[in-house]
């Protein structure tokens, strides 16, 4: 299958900025910061990213990665002034202190 790639044609027929529009499994869990394999089909089976199959093979909408990810960072900045993450996301923030307490 050919991979579908989003991106500008210039005069010498070359694509540049391209972009996947889908993504393997193991494509996504190299963005995601390998994240194991049924982690990312826990985000699938939970609606947090989008998926679709071709024949026996499933590929991941990279779009809604990128979603998946800016909802993390929404969910990073909400904690980080003290507000409610929205509990879409899952997430662990540890707070260093920068203070030398000696």
């Amino acid at each position: 299958m050919p991979e579908l790639y989003l991106g500008v044609q210039n005069k010498e027929n070359n694509v540049t900025g391209i972009e996947p529009l889908l993504l393997t499994v193991d494509e996504t869990r190299k963005i995601l910061g390998g994240r194991g394999r049924g982690h990312i089909y826990t985000l699938i089976d939970e609606g947090k990213v989008e998926s679709v199959k071709d024949g026996s093979r499933r590929f991941i909408l990279a779009d809604s990665v990128r979603r998946y990810v800016e909802a993390m960072q929404r969910d990073v900045s909400r904690i980080q002034s003290n507000q409610e993450p929205t509990g879409n996301i899952c997430l662990q923030v540890n707070h260093h202190s920068t203070s030398n307490d000696s």
